[in-house]
């Protein structure tokens, strides 16, 4: 075959393409819109999903400084069910940093749980909140949790720290 004939034969085969009325490209557009709009819902809520994970990520940052900065943070000298009732109350603290400083696409903050491990000077914060998906809840896919988890240590002394 020449190049000339290929050019021809594919000029054809266009023109047959265009020119057809079977309806073979209706029904494979119909077929691919399940997927791809798959796709762009996860896309979308990918990007929702890690917008909202840098978002909690920094109010559990600045909870921990809360935290850690408390007078409450030091455990020393304390029984185990005093310890536990300490925690406990650090945890509320932490919770109620995180209900102010964080506010999921309008959704309450609320819902967001801490759990603080003190280990002498080190202090470990864990967020979890569950954060609802909006186009993926069409493939069944309701909600995703974000886990966060941040770690301090208490300064020997006491500082001054200035956030600009």
């Amino acid at each position: 075959m020449t190049s000339g004939s290929i050019v021809r034969s594919f000029g054809n085969k266009c023109r047959n393409f265009a020119g057809d009325t079977a309806g073979n490209l209706t029904m494979m557009l119909a077929l691919a819109a399940v997927p791809v709009t798959m796709a762009l819902g996860a896309g979308i809520d990918y990007a929702r999903i890690a917008r909202e994970q840098s978002n909690l990520s920094a109010a559990v940052d600045s909870a921990l400084l809360a935290v850690i900065s408390s007078d409450k943070a030091s455990l020393s000298g304390l029984s185990d069910t005093a310890k536990a009732a300490r925690i406990a109350e650090l945890e509320t603290m932490a919770e109620a940093y995180l209900a102010t400083n964080y506010n999921a696409d309008g959704l309450s903050g609320d819902d967001i749980t801490a759990n603080i491990v003190i280990d002498g000077s080190k202090v470990t914060m864990t967020a979890t909140h569950t954060l609802p998906t909006s186009l993926m809840s069409l493939a069944g896919i309701t909600s995703t949790t974000l886990t966060i988890t941040s770690e301090a240590k208490k300064a020997a002394r006491p500082i001054e720290l200035a956030l600009v």
